[in-house]
């Protein structure tokens, strides 16, 4: 995706019994193929107070974290009229809190002045507020998430480019799809200013004669302003109302459906009208000890901008090793262009090659909250992921 902000450096971890745990670094981090013109430290404490206090059915955390950037510019001639010092200040403060299936979260961040992006003219400071609640009980859960952001985003030097130049992640507060029309075009978080929230509620039924049938229920809502400090008005970015079931039949067949109502803002543009979009997915899975077949089917009804999309994919593994897929999205809807795509990959021990061809349409891609954009092409694509 663009991103590695591994670090250069030195790092050391205290602790004291359960009670206190103090980890602290500096270095240089990384940044593509070279190193950033920078040096970043931080220092991070937690303290359970739980555990001092001796509680058995509970658990009570207070954090502090601190994270610097150095970056000897305040007399570059490029920014002698921005920068004010070569210093950048993050401060954060939290707590956790866990009792009989509730967990409660929440975070604070505060950021000195930092120009936002490399050709702004004045610097400006940011905050950010996090707050979590969670509860789980027997085949139910549920979690909500609060966000709000104002002008967090940060980068590793002010003379880097991309998106790999990204000191501090920000994951958009939605469901990341893994559908092709689900995600055909979605949200990226605004760091300059946005007010979010996500919603899930999750329950399975499972026999007790039979675990390998179940039902799970999924339903999940998320949406995002913009601040109104810079659009002048707290305006709808995103808005997603979705729910899905799967259903096992036994060990060998399983399925889902899934449906999303989805409203946004065309490109994040303020002026834009909002578009409205209905996303229905149906999934047949079957399976045996080595072997595998999936298949989906998805539609997506719009009056807006491309209008109606409709797509297929068919999997087929074999187990430990190989899966051969084909699968074609189809925008019936004003284009009547076919993006089609062919892969093969090979997987073995920690290292999967897969290669593809076919078209790809133009537009954003996330993986893990991530989101980078890639341009139309037709042609062969090679990826090769080793973990270690």
């Amino acid at each position: 995706m663009g991103f590695n902000n591994s670090i250069e450096g030195v790092w050391g971890h205290y602790s004291y019994k359960n009670y206190l745990s103090l980890k602290g670094m500096y270095g240089r981090p990384r940044l593509y193929l070279d190193y950033a013109e920078s040096a970043v430290r931080g220092a991070d404490l937690t303290l359970s107070l739980s555990d001092i206090a001796g509680w058995k059915s509970a658990s009570l955390q207070l954090e502090g974290s601190y994270v610097n950037r150095y970056e000897n510019l305040k007399d570059n001639a490029d920014y002698v009229d921005r920068l004010t010092t070569n210093n950048l200040d993050m401060y954060a403060v939290g707590g956790n809190f866990n009792w009989n299936g509730l967990d409660v979260r929440a975070e604070y961040v505060t950021k000195t002045k930092d120009l936002p992006e490399i050709s702004s003219a004045t610097e400006v400071d940011g905050n950010a507020i996090l707050a979590e609640v969670g509860y789980a009980t027997g085949n139910f859960s549920a979690l909500g998430t609060f966000r709000r952001l104002e002008h967090m985003n940060t980068m590793l030097t002010l003379q880097g480019q991309g998106a790999g130049n990204t000191l501090n992640y920000l994951p958009a507060l939605t469901r990341q799809y893994t559908y092709m029309l689900a995600n055909l075009e979605p949200y990226q978080v605004n760091a300059e200013g946005e007010t979010a929230g996500q919603f899930d509620v999750y329950y399975s039924l499972r026999p007790a004669s039979n675990r390998s049938r179940y039902w799970n229920f999924h339903a999940n809502f998320s949406t995002a302003y913009s601040d109104k400090n810079i659009t002048g008005e707290s305006r709808l970015l995103w808005r997603d109302i979705n729910a899905d079931v799967e259903h096992r039949w036994n060990k060998q067949w399983k399925t889902a459906v899934l449906v999303s109502v989805q409203e946004w803002s065309l490109h994040m543009e303020w002026t834009t009208k909002l578009m409205l979009r209905i996303f229905l997915l149906l999934t047949i899975h079957t399976s045996s000890t080595a072997m595998a077949l999936r298949a989906e089917l998805q539609y997506l009804y719009s009056t807006d901008y491309e209008k109606d999309w409709m797509a297929a994919l068919l999997e087929f593994s074999m187990a430990p090793r190989w899966s051969v897929s084909v699968s074609d999205m189809y925008n019936h809807g004003t284009t009547k262009v076919h993006y089609y795509t062919a892969s093969v990959s090979y997987t073995r021990k920690n290292t999967r090659v897969q290669l593809s061809y076919g078209r790809n349409r133009a537009g954003y891609v996330c993986s893990g909250g991530v989101c980078r954009y890639t341009p139309a092409y037709t042609g062969a694509n090679l990826v090769v992921t080793s973990s270690f």
